[in-house]
């Protein structure tokens, strides 16, 4: 019957690759389909830049604080504001905060966040790090609502301090992780 021939000749064909002449009926829409669900990508929105400064209360020349600046791309000009932040224990100068870090322990930290103006990146020692599609109020969020506010030293593996809140933040400008889940904000 030519119903039997049919399905022979489609089992014989099941791995092959289909001809383009007799590509599946719906190949066609769902590869459309796939397409036009995809995002638009446009230009990227914000800049980031890094920053080390001393610690706060520390010696100028004992540079290991890091700090974070998100800036519009294409609003450099006067009167436009990038947004800087940075991560540091509740009571940076207080001895007991030092002791508790460097014995292993956490300590409650807390993000700050300054604006400056966006022309003045270039002028403080302020380094391009990346360029993001994501909206300066997604930092925004994710820094001060988001983030996890133990902050701790050690062990290397668990740290949670500037550097690496700096480094999350630069995963989340490239569509990387946002704070971990585990983490109590405190």
């Amino acid at each position: 019957s030519v119903a039997g021939s049919r399905s022979a000749t489609m089992g014989a064909r099941r791995g092959a690759a289909p001809r383009g002449d007799r590509a599946r009926p719906g190949s066609a829409l769902l590869c459309l389909a796939v397409f036009a669900a995809r995002p638009v990508v446009s230009a990227p929105s914000t800049c980031l830049y890094t920053r080390s400064a001393p610690l706060v209360g520390g010696p100028p020349w004992l540079r290991l604080h890091q700090a974070i600046a998100v800036a519009p791309v294409g609003e450099d000009g006067p009167g436009a504001t990038a947004v800087v932040y940075d991560f540091l224990p509740e009571k940076p100068t207080a001895l007991g905060t030092a002791l508790a870090l460097l014995s292993g322990n956490d300590v409650q930290g807390v993000v700050r966040r300054r604006e400056v103006a966006a022309e003045a990146l270039s002028a403080r020692a302020y380094v391009r790090r990346a360029a993001s599609y994501r909206a300066q109020v997604e930092f925004e969020v994710w820094a001060m609502d988001g983030y996890p506010r133990r902050l701790r030293l050690l062990p290397l593996g668990k740290a949670n301090h500037c550097r690496t809140f700096v480094t999350r933040m630069l995963a989340f400008a490239a569509d990387g992780d946002d704070p971990p889940a585990d983490e109590a904000k405190g």
